[in-house]
């Protein structure tokens, strides 16, 4: 992983942007669907993976201090990225509850087309990620005292 920052660090609030570059990135999960592609009804739910390979993206993380037991500590309120991605490839169990066809069909069409689909999906998922990394990185910061991340004077 390659990373380069930029920061704005006071008494009181974080902002700070991080680029980070990965060679690959592997995400599953189980899923719940229900709508339309084109005139083919989605009702299904099941697992998915995706595999991304030369992921780039910039994190912007912006947060404030808080005082818990009379102690300093950073709690994030946004945690957003854009990911570029140099490949995709996407798997999805029972996107089409009954029909094993239609679903590799589906995926055919994903997997061939995804900088489209990547870049349909994108609005939705935007606030989904902001959510689970926010989360992920205040388990985090709300354990480690604000002084111990960014210390007063020379160090």
């Amino acid at each position: 992983m390659n990373t380069r920052a930029r920061s704005n660090v006071n008494d009181t609030h974080l902002s700070m942007e991080v680029d980070v570059k990965f060679p690959g990135v592997f995400v599953e999960g189980s899923y719940k669907a229900n709508g339309l592609i084109v005139v083919f009804p989605i009702n299904g739910k099941g697992v998915f993976n995706i595999s991304m390979s030369d992921v780039a993206a910039t994190w912007k993380l912006s947060g404030q201090v808080i005082e818990r037991n009379e102690v300093e500590y950073l709690r994030l309120d946004h945690f957003n990225m854009r990911p570029v991605v140099g490949d995709m490839k996407f798997y999805a169990s029972e996107l089409f509850t009954g029909s094993d066809e239609l679903n590799a069909a589906a995926l055919t069409f994903a997997n061939q087309f995804w900088p489209i689909v990547y870049e349909a999906l994108l609005p939705f998922v935007d606030e989904g990620w902001d959510q689970v990394m926010t989360d992920a990185a205040n388990k985090i910061f709300l354990k480690v005292p604000y002084k111990d991340l960014f210390p007063r004077g020379p160090l």
